[in-house]
């Protein structure tokens, strides 16, 4: 500083003539970009050879995934008396985070990206796979993650789960956490009397950024207007919550996107059920992987009921099948128009089917399915789980969470398939594989203890075929307390995570 203020004049002298000069140089500058050149004044493009475009994949070493609080009621302001005022009950919750294959390090932080509430960091004396378990608060967190190199069975997986045997939230409620993207989509269950369903869009980002919401729903084809706008800003490292049973209320099945203009985005739908004072249920929803012709649902069981939400691009018939160990049962067939949501009631699960076929004509395209499974407890309570269309991967896991008993539900339609189930505890040590082999069009389960005790994580290499599988979280507290729980976690692809450069050469922009 003493410097400083022995030569202030000979400082500013300089600042002066450092601004005097830059304006011509940003002046030209401004003028070379912002000026189109006259046409005689540069070469023709054969002069300098044809324009050179061209794109590139990169392989990205860093990832983020969003992982939504605690299951939480949209209102609970304490009005009139005690007994008919809404509460959490006593909710418990719990987050599993696992990182495979080349990873450096991985942390879990709050939106903000500061200080690590939980490390995972590779000591190079296992596999490369990394387990951690902690509490979860009413406040999301973000799961950051260094690779070593992007690469196939490198990756991240990660679920949230909360339960409850009492209050309004009674039942189970999971998901597997989210990946940042520009553009999510989801399918949604009705946003009628009784429902509450809040979009929650998080930020990881340092700068803010702007998204809109696209619906449409059972009333007809055509775009729906959202009654509270269809444009959000997001602060950077925050969250910005849309009331969609408000935006596109009353409608027995809703199909939204979400699309961000400056910075990924991740998003979950926080979904809650009542009839009057009785709860019917809560999940997550988490965005859709996957649409085609064909799709595959695994994960679902024989004490389920099941509702399916469908969407089309093009309109047709649409097929629907249970697979069980032997084969596809039909169970219905619809048409659907264009664009617009459909609902089918499907009924109980049959016995031994593990999993829903939805197939469309020839002139279908573009299909999204979800299926809503409910089960009823006593006194009139009831739970419900959003359950996918897998999009299967050569490798994906799933973060088993603790104190669940879980089982897992394997499908393959394409041909027969195999693979191996690997095992791993909360320390990250593979204590069990089991080989699984699918035949074509038919699905199978596996009660994970059947496998391993203590399981933390399950991860799939698949060897031959196409296997779509998820798993089904249960809390043994629950059945002990005749509440219905159901509760669904998709698999993890471990891919290696690309981002594509475009390149283009115009010598036309300078000479």
């Amino acid at each position: 500083m003493s410097a400083r203020r022995k030569k202030p004049m000979r400082t500013a002298t300089r600042i002066a003539l450092a601004v005097l000069t830059m304006v011509p140089i940003v002046a030209l500058a401004g003028g070379l970009t912002a000026i189109d050149p006259l046409p005689d004044a540069v070469d023709p493009l054969g002069a300098f050879g044809a324009r050179s475009d061209f794109a590139r994949s990169v392989g990205q070493l860093s990832t983020a995934s969003y992982c939504p609080a605690r299951m939480a009621l949209a209102d609970t302001g304490s009005y009139g008396d005690a007994e008919f005022q809404a509460t959490v009950g006593d909710i418990a919750a719990t987050a599993r985070y696992a990182a495979f294959g080349s990873v450096y390090r991985t942390e879990v932080t709050g939106l903000d990206g500061g200080d690590a509430l939980t490390t995972l960091a590779a000591d190079g004396s296992g596999d490369g796979t990394l387990v951690a378990t902690s509490d979860m608060e009413e406040t999301a967190t973000l799961l950051q993650t260094r690779l070593l190199s992007s690469e196939d069975g490198t990756g991240t997986a990660a679920s949230v789960m909360s339960h409850a045997s009492e209050g309004d939230l009674r039942g189970l409620s999971a998901a597997s956490c989210v990946a940042t993207a520009l553009d999510q989509s989801f399918l949604l269950p009705s946003t009628g009397t009784g429902a509450t369903q809040q979009l929650i869009v998080a930020n990881p980002s340092s700068k803010a950024t702007t998204v809109r919401l696209n619906a449409w729903g059972t009333s007809s084809g055509d775009r729906l207007r959202a009654s509270t706008g269809e444009r959000y800003t997001v602060p950077a490292h925050g969250e910005s919550v849309i009331d969609l049973s408000a935006a596109v209320s009353g409608q027995e099945g809703v199909y939204v996107t979400v699309s961000s203009t400056l910075a990924p985005v991740s998003a979950v739908v926080r979904v809650v059920l009542a009839d009057g004072l009785t709860p019917k249920g809560s999940d997550y929803v988490t965005p859709i992987t996957v649409s085609g012709d064909s799709l595959v649902l695994p994960g679902l069981d024989e004490a389920d009921t099941v509702r399916v939400f469908v969407r089309a691009a093009t309109g047709g018939d649409i097929t629907f099948s249970w697979l069980t160990g032997d084969g596809a049962e039909q169970a219905s067939t619809q048409q659907v128009e264009a664009d617009r949501v459909g609902v089918v009631d499907l009924g109980e699960v049959p016995e031994g089917a593990t999993a829903l076929l939805v197939e469309g004509a020839d002139t279908v395209d573009d299909i999204v399915a979800s299926a809503f499974v409910s089960r009823d407890g006593d006194d009139g309570q009831a739970d419900f789980a959003m359950v996918g269309a897998a999009s299967p991967s050569a490798s994906s896991a799933i973060a088993v969470p603790d104190g669940a008993t879980t089982t897992l539900a394997f499908a393959a339609t394409d041909g027969d398939a195999e693979g191996t189930l690997t095992v791993y505890d909360a320390d990250g040590v593979a204590t069990a594989t089991r080989d699984i082999a699918v035949t074509a069009g038919t699905s199978m389960s596996v009660a994970l203890s059947d496998v391993a005790d203590d399981a933390a994580a399950v991860r799939l290499d698949v060897t031959e075929g196409r296997i779509a599988w998820g798993a089904r979280p249960s809390v043994p507290s629950l059945d002990d307390a005749d509440v219905a729980q159901a509760a669904y976690l998709p698999a993890s692809a471990l891919a290696a995570a690309t981002t594509t450069v475009f390149s283009v050469e115009d010598p036309t922009i300078v000479r």
